[in-house]
């Protein structure tokens, strides 16, 4: 692998067999949507595989412990994903990180990644399983279980449902301490003016007077009809009690406003056990398993 100087914190390589770049800087293209924040605790390799593709992967000192990345650009054989792997462990070795993480998740089957992961020493620390159901039977469902909860008196009379900006702080730090969701994240998802992977419009919280009982956070999928729902959590001293099905159905509601035809959810193979076991009961199929993968350096 051959290597020219570029910016500070970027390399730019030519993969093995391809011409060098004769650009002497390099800048990570604008359309790479990259998540973190660009300073000194950021790196990149770029390769340049010919004239018309290039990928590259992006390294983050998340902590003092731990370096994420993503891989960014036109990725197309397992070949590529191990060089990128390859330069995001001597990256992280560089930042001094004990381990290198993924930021985002991927399906198993995408470039053989669980087998190429594998390879070069990283082990899956956290599986996600992805379901869909229609939206009506759904949502027919969630009204009955309300109508019989108000019937029955179940529902507190100061409980509410807010949008997200009433709690905001709350939530990234409840999301944070469930690792669900790290404030890093929580920041890119939910920008206050309008970040397009959570919708500050549609997601909801539950309150039983002041205290947050409930959080479901939906996000556009930009595909017609198809409403996500990425994280349902309830506060532990809540579970199992009438704020579950309070929380879906504010979901619902807003679903229907949406004109949701579809409805998408995930749900961790290890802690959402009950999530599961609801998914299967209402219907829904699991479409997808996705993995977020880590590796310890030292």
């Amino acid at each position: 692998m051959n290597r020219q100087d570029s910016m500070p914190g970027c390399e730019t390589f030519a993969v093995p067999g391809s011409e060098l770049l004769r650009t002497g800087s390099s800048v990570l293209p604008e359309n790479w949507k990259i998540p973190f924040p660009l300073g000194n605790d950021i790196r990149s390799a770029l390769f340049d595989a010919d004239s018309t593709r290039r990928f590259g992967i992006v390294v983050y000192r998340f902590s003092e412990s731990e370096a994420r990345f993503v891989l960014r650009g036109n990725l197309d054989s397992g070949e590529d994903l191990i060089t990128c792997l390859k330069a995001g462990e001597d990256i992280a070795r560089q930042l001094e990180s004990r381990q290198l993480v993924t930021q985002e998740k991927f399906l198993p089957d995408w470039l053989d990644a669980a087998n190429v992961f594998k390879e070069c020493g990283f082990e899956s620390i956290d599986e996600s399983w992805s379901f869909e159901c229609p939206f009506a039977p759904f949502a027919e469902r969630s009204n009955r279980i309300m109508k019989i909860l108000e019937r029955h008196g179940a529902v507190p009379k100061d409980a509410r449902v807010s949008g997200i900006a009433e709690g905001r702080e709350q939530v990234r730090a409840i999301l944070q301490k469930a690792r669900l969701l790290d404030g890093f994240d929580f920041d890119q998802h939910l920008k206050i003016d309008g970040g397009d992977l959570i919708s500050n419009d549609y997601s909801r919280l539950v309150w039983v007077g002041q205290t947050l009982a409930g959080i479901i956070l939906v996000a556009p999928t930009g595909q017609d009809g198809i409403f996500e729902i990425p994280i349902r959590y309830i506060i532990p001293s809540y579970r199992k009690t009438w704020v579950n099905a309070v929380l879906i159905h504010s979901c619902i509601k807003r679903g229907e406003v949406m004109g949701a035809v579809t409805i998408r959810f995930s749900a961790n193979s290890k802690t959402h056990r009950e999530t599961i076991r609801l998914a299967k009961k209402a219907g829904c199929v699991r479409v997808a398993a996705s993995h977020r993968y880590g590796q310890q350096l030292f």
